[in-house]
């Protein structure tokens, strides 16, 4: 009996040390997570911010989702994305070619990298739908590539091409784990995340795509007009509707020139124009986008036809895009049809940037397409020649009025998109 009291004693002696000593380890680990909090905070804003973002319904209602962000790995993606740390010089960062009040493009043709090279091609402004997340989700089996030239599927495959592109940030990515190790507050970010202070290239990355994956504004004049009715274009007769008419009426109210039917013949824009609060140079701008540029560059993703084509920008291209990639002639010439979302404050515009401002986009596709063997058939005429939308100057001003209506302007200057370094 004794013999039995003193061997559940010792095992409940045991027992106690082991908690101790677990209790212990996890008191030491909350303290040193404080203290390096501390540390830090006087660099930079150490801070979990909440990336989450509502979809609007009537993208939920076309068939968007909202993929859940993870704040944590977003937060700490925020400070790699803007660390100039991570490149050969310690002189640039995502941040150099991704600015935010220009809706993370950047405003050069080209883009300055480490020591004093340029980037090859023009940077893509990085806001999209509601989110980047929300706007690279699968749709009906197709999921927009990234880049110019459609090499990356997701930030995880387009961010080590960035770090090892000696014109960009210069590093290789043995280089790039060893600058991101040096840092002490990755560690302390991976501890914080992860449980152990590991700074793993997959970690790193997938912070960093966090981060991108959460970058987006549907807060536009566009937005709210749709948002507005949720596709909703028959008033009291919602209830008798079946989903699939609300998205079509959403369809209708964007391509506004269909006439729809509730008791009497209704046009689109006599039923909506108080509502909406349109302007009439906005109203023609989107009928105009509508018949001539939707199909390659729909705000409305699931809208989009075409998310490659040759635009005929000129009849002899120096840079191949797709061609590149695949080595197809019949890909030669081809660039991605890039969302146009806050396109008002992304110039300058095309993979090289030749075009300074809005209007010399208008007037290329007015009188100016070139003829080219992969030309998109869009842009071809009956005959098959190039295709002459020979806008009028009034065209212009309307069109120019509707693309602005695509600007969100939260995006530009919320503060969970800043530079978190002090």
């Amino acid at each position: 009996m004794k013999k039995s009291l003193l061997g559940t004693a010792v095992i409940l002696s045991l027992v106690a040390i082991s908690c101790n000593k677990s209790d212990s380890l996890l008191v030491q680990r909350q303290k040193n997570l404080a203290d390096n909090d501390y540390k830090f905070s006087s660099m930079m804003d150490t801070r979990v911010q909440n990336f989450q973002t509502k979809l609007p319904d009537y993208l939920v209602t076309m068939g968007l989702g909202q993929s859940n962000i993870d704040n944590e790995k977003a937060s700490v993606g925020r400070v790699i994305f803007y660390d100039k740390n991570l490149s050969k010089d310690g002189e640039i960062s995502c941040a150099s070619c991704h600015i935010q009040n220009k809706a993370f493009a950047d405003g050069w043709d080209f883009s300055p990298g480490v020591d004093g090279h340029v980037t090859s091609r023009n940077s893509m402004a990085l806001t999209n739908v509601a989110s980047f997340a929300s706007h690279y989700t699968e749709i009906e089996g197709r999921t927009p590539a990234l880049l110019w030239d459609g090499r990356a599927d997701d930030i995880f495959g387009q961010a080590p091409l960035a770090f090892t592109n000696p014109h960009e940030m210069g590093l290789t990515l043995t280089e790039l784990h060893k600058k991101a190790k040096i840092q002490s507050y990755y560690s302390y970010f991976m501890e914080r995340i992860y449980g152990d202070s590991d700074v793993s290239q997959e970690r790193f990355l997938e912070c960093l795509q966090e981060f991108v994956r959460a970058m987006g504004g549907a807060s536009s004049k566009l937005d709210r007009a749709l948002d507005k009715v949720n596709g909703d274009l028959f008033g009291q007769y919602a209830e008798t509707v079946p989903v699939y008419a609300l998205r079509d009426s959403i369809v209708d109210y964007y391509y506004g020139t269909i006439t729809i039917t509730v008791k009497d013949s209704v046009g689109i824009d006599t039923l909506l124009r108080p509502l909406l609060n349109f302007s009439e140079s906005e109203l023609r701008g989107r009928t105009l986008f509508a018949q001539n540029c939707t199909k390659c560059h729909s705000p409305i993703r699931p809208l989009q036809k075409e998310f490659f084509a040759c635009n005929g920008l000129e009849t002899n291209y120096s840079d191949p895009g797709l061609g590149g990639v695949t080595g197809l002639q019949s890909d030669m010439g081809v660039f991605k049809s890039p969302s146009l979302r806050n396109i008002a404050v992304t110039a300058p515009y095309m993979h090289d940037g030749r075009f300074r401002d809005l209007g010399e986009v208008l007037d290329f596709y007015s009188t100016g397409i070139q003829a080219h063997p992969n030309l998109h058939p869009l842009l071809l005429d009956e005959e098959g020649n190039p295709r002459r939308m020979n806008f009028s100057f009034q065209d212009k001003i309307d069109l120019i009025a509707f693309l602005r209506t695509m600007t969100s302007y939260d995006i530009l200057h919320d503060a969970r998109f800043s530079n978190p370094f002090y």
